[in-house]
């Protein structure tokens, strides 16, 4: 009898220990595949959404879910359990927080604005306080200067809600916003930043063909992105359809660059080929040559259509407004100096529509001049003579070209300074 009672209680005993075993494991079932929060607006009583989330997850967890339906980001959300006055903690669980399935969590946002939305902003795009406000390098605007050694982690990068909440208030602050953005482009780091950037490049007032200062030839702000080679910013400043080459700029990096090549005088035409493309040319039109030209002048423009040819996206616009502008600026730049050479090679270009046509010169006669007629009976004294004069007169157009750049380089100069596009403060 005593057995018998012994088992039916070991019985008992056991479907008990069954019994709240499984009533733990359907709890922990339940806390690890969600439960549905109902969250209302605390002043009207709106439902807001209803959310399935774990009750192991943060408070904070629930008001990145509740950022979309609401606009307002997580930092700047308040939260209230029905029947208290006091706001749910933010770093702890909902489960902490004495939550269950079906429960109502009254949402309201800080109706102050952001004591610091300048701050807040620049940190969160930035990911760091360096730069912020800060005073223009004496006076150079080197766009390449404005970064920092800081790393940036995808965790901490800014959220498009973050971005939109906080530029509601600072709506006219155009120079910090231009700052902002380009601390951005220059910067890098993972998407979320670049979307970041996207955004603001949507405004606007954004300027995305800011440039430096003159001591950095006027370098713009997709050359500089290129050089820490910022792939996705570069891309995405142009998809948005708002880049535009700069003729005036390009115009004066080639002077500055047409100046240093013309410092000592060539010996022949030759060399004059050579020190510009590379190569010497036996007999080449005017189009041919300024094509190489293209090919070889101007290393910022040549990186930027390297980069976009690497890309695949030579259809791109702004592609080809690139390669168009970057041919007249050298038109323009190296006129004399590709009259020279046409002249020099016995090629006078003569414009037909638009046409450059060659007419070479045949030693001893056969052309239309009385002296070329009768080049072929001159003495070898008067042959030395028209040589060394037409050395003479080449060496005088090479000097005056020289000049003429120079004046251009000058005039350039002082055009940037007083009408420069665009001026871009450090900030």
């Amino acid at each position: 009898k005593n057995s018998r009672q012994q088992q039916q209680v070991n019985s008992c005993t056991e479907n008990a220990h069954m019994a709240t075993l499984g009533n733990s494991t359907v709890a922990e079932d339940v806390t690890a595949s969600g439960v549905l929060i109902q969250v209302k607006n605390a002043f009207s009583g709106d439902e807001v959404a209803s959310v399935k989330i774990p009750l192991t997850s943060s408070v904070f967890d629930l008001q990145l879910r509740l950022e979309e339906p609401t606009a307002v980001p997580a930092e700047h959300q308040i939260l209230l359990r029905e029947g208290d006055v006091l706001p749910l903690r933010r770093t702890a669980t909902l489960l902490d927080e004495g939550l269950e399935h079906d429960s109502r969590v009254f949402f309201t946002n800080r109706n102050q604005a952001p004591k610091h939305a300048d701050l807040e902003l620049f940190e969160v795009c930035q990911g760091c306080r360096c730069g912020f406000r800060e005073e223009g390098f004496g006076g150079c605007q080197e766009l390449a200067k404005k970064s920092c050694d800081c790393e940036r982690l995808p965790d901490r990068g800014p959220r498009m809600t973050q971005v939109q909440y906080l530029l509601r208030y600072i709506p006219d602050d155009v120079p910090f916003l231009q700052a902002v953005f380009e601390r951005l482009v220059l910067e890098g780091g993972p998407r979320c930043y670049t979307l970041a950037a996207a955004h603001l490049a949507q405004d606007t007032r954004i300027n995305v063909n800011a440039v430096g200062c003159s001591c950095t030839a006027f370098s713009s702000l997709f050359e500089d992105a290129l050089l820490f080679n910022h792939v996705d910013m570069l891309l995405m400043l142009m998809d948005t359809g708002r880049l535009e080459p700069n003729f005036q700029h390009m115009s004066y990096r080639l002077t500055l660059e047409f100046e240093h090549r013309f410092e000592n005088r060539f010996e022949n035409v030759d060399g004059l080929l050579w020190k510009v493309v590379g190569a010497p040319f036996g007999s080449v039109d005017r189009e041919s040559l300024i094509s190489h030209l293209v090919d070889n002048l101007d290393a910022s423009t040549k990186k930027v259509r390297q980069f976009i040819i690497q890309q695949k996206r030579q259809h791109h616009p702004f592609f080809k407004n690139l390669t168009v502008t970057h041919r007249k600026a050298i038109e323009d730049v190296y006129k004399d100096f590709l009259d020279c050479i046409m002249e020099a090679r016995g090629t006078k270009p003569m414009m037909d529509e638009g046409v450059n046509v060659k007419h070479c010169r045949k030693p001893g006669g056969g052309v239309d001049t009385r002296g070329e007629k009768n080049a072929g009976s001159l003495s070898d004294k008067d042959v030395r003579g028209r040589r060394w004069l037409a050395a003479h007169r080449r060496e005088q157009r090479d000097r005056e070209s020289v000049r003429k750049a120079r004046e251009n380089l000058r005039r350039l100069e002082r055009d940037c300074k007083s009408h420069m596009t665009t001026p871009v403060r450090c900030t």
